[in-house]
C-alpha cells in the first residue's frame, strides 16, 4: 500500500520565536514507520546561540517512538536561525508531527 508521508513543524514558541529561520530541515519518515502506518508527535525544547546554530536539544515529549524523536532531533539540529548581535541563548519549543 503506498502512503503519502508528511513531516510538519508548525509555530515555534519561546523567545527563539521571534528571530528569523535561515535553514529548516523536515525529518526523514523512517521507512520501516511508514509501512506500519506508524504516526506521531514529538515535542521538543532546543538552544539557540547568537551566531544562529542550534546548541541543544531535549525531548519534552515523545513520540512513543524513539526513532521517530531522533529523526526529528537530529533535522532540528540542522535549523540555523538568524544571528543577533547580543550574546545570550535563546530558548524555543517545537512539536513536530509524524503522520500518513
Amino acid at each position: 500500500m503506498e502512503y503519502e508521508r508528511e513531516v510538519s513543524f508548525p509555530q515555534i514558541e519561546g523567545p527563539v520565536a521571534k528571530r528569523g529561520i535561515l535553514r529548516s530541515v523536515k525529518p526523514t519518515y523512517p521507512e520501516w514507520a511508514e509501512k506500519q502506518g506508524v504516526r506521531g508527535e514529538v515535542v521538543l525544547k532546543f538552544w539557540v546561540l547568537s551566531g544562529g546554530e542550534v546548541a541543544n536539544i531535549e525531548i519534552l515529549r515523545t513520540s512513543g517512538w524513539a526513532e521517530l524523536d531522533e529523526c526529528a532531533a537530529k533535522a532540528l539540529k540542522k535549523w540555523r536561525f538568524q544571528p543577533i548581535e547580543k550574546e545570550v541563548i535563546q530558548w524555543g519549543k517545537i512539536p513536530f508531527k509524524f503522520e500518513l
